[in-house]
């Protein structure tokens, strides 16, 4: 089969990867042609792509399958309504978790549809990393600095760790600091590090991800983040909190959910640091040392579920068989 995935608008961490390049390695691994234009099959992944791409493809069978924030500027924006289009003109929609069909419901309208999660590339390491107690703990988040991924929050949280005497490696995939990040050094004495490492591609981030104990991602009201997945598909254990698609993701798989942010699923000024929630110091304490403490048991939990669940082949195969 001839099939077209439009790449994103843009994204700050993965570029042409990501879930393009996810989806393009499955398809091909299942002997599928991935091709510019379309004549059999687009894959549309909702509203991160393009807009004057789409609007060329209104006439072929077209999976939608979502993804992003921007209706979280307001359910009326302007800017919807080629989304909208495509929506209610699509064969069939695949929603990423729960909270996605919530949200995306709730802007355009119900239309069914299966729930699949991120489709991950497996990369489990022959070896796990361990952890001994009274060790650096080696902390890894993959984001771009906006207000609400809260980048904010798990700098915070890594100081206040270090003023109780824990010892916190703290390494950053994303944009650099040196384009605006607001990232401050740890002065002297303080017992941590925290390294911004810039763009990279999948590639370069195995041996960062082989080389963590945890994976931290704080974000708010996060669809259905592809990089939570990236981890897990690594063998990594993540942290997320319960608001948005994250939970979803990690619950009673290779993850802990902090149950600290309220239920919003209206719009709301993402963009302020000053007025989103606050992750709770205790349970994000209580959180990290639960998963530390059985890290072997959560990298075998990721383990399975990349195999059986979230291989990128096998979330292939369900695209092509709805």
């Amino acid at each position: 089969m001839r099939i077209k995935i439009t790449k994103r608008s843009g994204h700050n961490v993965y570029g042409e990867g990501g879930m393009f390049g996810k989806l393009k390695y499955g398809f091909e691994k299942l002997g599928h042609e991935v091709v510019e234009d379309c004549e059999e099959l687009l894959i549309v992944p909702g509203t991160s792509a393009d807009l004057a791409e789409l609007e060329t493809f209104n006439d072929v069978k077209k999976i939608w399958w979502t993804h992003g924030v921007n209706w979280a500027r307001g359910f009326e924006n302007e800017d919807l309504t080629v989304f909208k289009n495509n929506y209610d003109n699509c064969d069939v929609i695949v929603y990423q978790s729960e909270f996605a069909k919530h949200m995306v419901e709730k802007a355009f309208g119900p239309k069914d549809g299966p729930i699949i999660w991120n489709a991950s590339i497996p990369d489990i390491p022959e070896k796990f990393i361990e952890y001994k107690e009274g060790e650096e703990i080696k902390l890894v988040a993959c984001s771009v600095w906006r207000a609400w991924k809260r980048l904010h929050e798990i700098e915070r949280l890594v100081r206040l760790m270090a003023a109780k005497g824990h010892k916190i490696n703290l390494r950053v995939i994303g944009k650099d600091p040196a384009d605006g990040c607001p990232f401050q050094e740890p002065k002297e004495g303080e017992n941590y590090k925290i390294e911004y490492m810039g763009m990279m591609n999948l590639e370069q981030m195995k041996p960062i991800y082989n080389d963590s104990h945890i994976g931290v991602h704080l974000a708010f009201n996060d669809y259905s983040p592809a990089s939570v997945t990236e981890m897990m598909a690594s063998g990594l254990p993540v942290i997320v909190t319960d608001s948005g698609g994250s939970k979803d993701i990690v619950q009673n798989k290779g993850g802990l959910v902090i149950e600290t942010d309220p239920f919003v699923d209206t719009s709301f000024n993402i963009h302020r640091e000053d007025v989103l929630p606050k992750v709770d110091n205790q349970r994000f304490v209580l959180t990290l040392f639960t998963m530390i403490s059985n890290l072997s048991e959560y990298q075998q939990r990721n383990k399975v579920w990349v195999e059986q669940e979230a291989n990128c082949i096998f979330q292939a195969e369900k695209f092509l068989s709805l």
